[in-house]
């Protein structure tokens, strides 16, 4: 109970009686009761020191809790850079290329058109250098020397060299590329290989299959495309001078596709009359869809 005089304020805890006299700024404590007299000295306000600014915050440590989820895994971003160009060959065509002859077919058999381009390097001495180039429908690229060109080098047209369509392989399809004219023509042929680049099909002995289209005094050369049982193929053809002066010696030679070569796979010979009607065939290109140029 407090009960206040003009002295101050008197205030009675129990049978504790504390007598605060106010003043002049002089404070005294009385103690009054039947218990001993005591002295209480008032203390003054607690010091608090304080340390460096971060010992003012409180630091929390989380701990990562797993739920019947499983914990949770946070994945980087990964960015997929395209897969990097099998093939030779650059992203374009040289600046001082020229000569361009382009033929569209469907190289990888996946019923898209590709473009097959022919194009010369003029060099500083000799012939100018040959090379083809294919760029996919699908968006790849790539490039081959063709090796001993000269004259009108250019693609003439789409053949099949392997098309099965009972066991539905060699669907894509295979290009008759000119790379020399004169007296006759010399074909070579571009292809697309297990990595999808474009190739110049080999002869399985380490040179270009090269295939001679033309006649002279006594030989002739040619090329057929054929069809049996639904299986397409090439067939070369050659017919010589038998030397009895009324028939020459032909030979048709099927050849077949082992990885990137043409090889000779069955051969089959007979004669064709001088003057007759098989024999020009052997100085022919008989092919649906392929002209060659008029030799030189």
């Amino acid at each position: 109970m407090n009960r206040r005089d003009g002295f101050g304020t008197v205030t009675i805890l129990g049978g504790l009686a504390l007598l605060f006299v106010g003043g002049c700024g002089s404070q005294a404590v009385v103690v009054s009761n039947t218990v001993p007299t005591t002295t209480l000295a008032l203390a003054a306000e607690p010091t608090t020191s304080v340390g460096p600014a971060s010992a003012l915050f409180e630091t929390t440590t989380v701990v990562p809790v797993e739920t019947s989820a499983g914990p949770v895994t946070t994945v980087a971003e990964v960015t997929t850079l395209p897969a990097p160009n099998p093939c030779e060959g650059n992203d374009r065509l040289p600046g001082e290329a020229l000569e361009f002859r382009e033929f569209e077919a469907d190289m990888e058999g996946d019923g898209l058109a590709d473009l097959v381009t022919t194009y010369a390097i003029p060099m500083t001495e000799g012939p100018m250098r040959w090379r083809a180039r294919l760029d996919l429908a699908t968006g790849g690229f790539s490039e081959v020397e063709l090796t001993d060109a000269f004259g009108a080098v250019g693609p003439v047209g789409a053949v099949q060299v392997d098309r099965n369509a009972t066991s539905g392989i060699g669907a894509a399809e295979e290009v008759l590329v000119v790379v020399g004219t004169g007296v006759t023509t010399s074909l070579q042929v571009l292809a697309v290989d297990e990595l999808g680049c474009l190739v110049v099909m080999g002869d399985g002995l380490g040179a270009s299959a090269t295939l001679a289209v033309g006649a002279e005094d006594d030989r002739s050369d040619g090329l057929r495309c054929e069809s049996t049982e639904g299986a397409d193929y090439l067939v070369q053809l050659e017919a010589a001078d038998a030397g009895d002066a009324t028939s020459f010696a032909t030979t048709d030679t099927r050849l077949q596709r082992i990885g990137t070569n043409l090889v000779p796979f069955t051969v089959t010979e007979g004669t064709a009359s001088i003057g007759g009607e098989v024999l020009p065939r052997y100085s022919m290109l008989d092919c649906t869809g392929v002209t060659l140029p008029t030799p030189a």
